[in-house]
């Protein structure tokens, strides 16, 4: 995710330097104009101005065509996203903050290098440049120099521009298509609410969410049911240390834990590589069983030998 943020700045970065050379090449069109002005009797705080009210207007309309073009292509992807792609409680809105940020670049950006011709006038004698027509200020050697750079430059920040585009769009397919380690689709996981106290036993607890789940199961489209602590990985469960029975204990043993019924992982499409998964009476009975995924047995159990072992917790006696 780091990464396409990167992206997405390196493209506002180089966008921005596009328009800057763009601008930086009108100005140059420009100066013969200007200093006929200065000579007429303009005033270099009045041709600021001018100035100034040009480039806050080219960058105020490309600014509120981008937000346009942003909310419309917004509107787009919610109309192509399939029903129920994500939770309800997802929004998928423009984030303010960053919509501000890049407002302000862009009109940075258009009134700093909009305003060079003035300051490149204040440099150059008026005179100098009435003297020659434009033609021949572009048609010599300095002339001729600076426009290449400005050719050149565009050029390199347009590539520059479609390479981060793609850098960015290729790490995000990367994203989406990234193995999660259980199947997503077609899944909805719904938060249900239990007060502290109401169950006082394990028993009582197990048969209440087992006949939650038994009901949803039964609703008209749900092929399968399953009950979780913890919603879907991998951020799910609740940090604890523990201690491997039989081994050396170290301070820095920290685990994830989640309370699963059995069918979670039948509901998810996770793989089981060993072993067996527990019953619905293991299940309602409480009893010490438990499934460690593949990081926790290479990083704990590196010669195969996890099935058998004893896990030890702060919240459980063991596992």
């Amino acid at each position: 995710m780091y990464l396409l943020f990167g992206g997405v700045a390196l493209l506002l970065a180089i966008g921005c330097g596009n328009v800057s050379i763009l601008l930086l090449a009108r100005g140059t069109a420009r100066q013969h104009e200007l200093a006929v002005r200065a000579a007429i009797g303009a005033g270099r705080g009045r041709i600021m101005r001018q100035l100034l009210t040009e480039s806050l207007l080219l960058a105020a309309i490309g600014a509120g065509l981008g937000v346009l073009g942003s909310y419309g292509i917004l509107a787009g992807i919610r109309v192509l996203l399939p029903p129920y792609a994500f939770a309800p409680e997802v929004v998928i809105r423009i984030n303010m903050p960053v919509l501000l940020f890049s407002i302000g670049a862009g009109l940075a950006t258009g009134v700093l290098f909009g305003l060079w011709p003035a300051w490149q006038l204040s440099r150059t004698p008026a005179g100098q440049l009435i003297g020659s027509n434009a033609r021949r200020i572009i048609g010599n050697v300095a002339g001729r120099r600076a426009h290449s750079v400005l050719i050149a430059g565009q050029v390199a920040l347009t590539l520059l521009l479609v390479a981060g585009a793609g850098a960015a769009m290729e790490a995000f397919v990367g994203l989406v298509h990234k193995p999660l380690g259980y199947d997503p689709h077609n899944v909805m996981s719904v938060g249900i609410p239990l007060h502290d106290g109401a169950f006082t036993t394990w028993a009582s607890r197990a048969a209440y969410f087992e006949q939650m789940r038994a009901n949803v199961a039964e609703t008209p489209g749900v092929t399968m049911a399953a009950i979780s602590s913890n919603a879907t990985p991998p951020r799910n469960g609740w940090n604890s240390r523990f201690e491997i029975l039989g081994k050396p204990a170290s301070e820095e043993q920290l685990g994830s834990i989640n309370l699963v019924s059995p069918g979670y992982f039948r509901a998810l499409r996770i793989a089981l590589r060993q072993g067996r998964i527990w019953t619905d009476t293991e299940n309602q009975d409480g009893a010490h069983v438990a499934v460690i995924n593949r990081t926790f047995a290479h990083r704990y159990f590196p010669n195969g030998d996890a099935i058998g072992h004893s896990v030890k917790s702060v919240s459980y006696t063991h596992l």
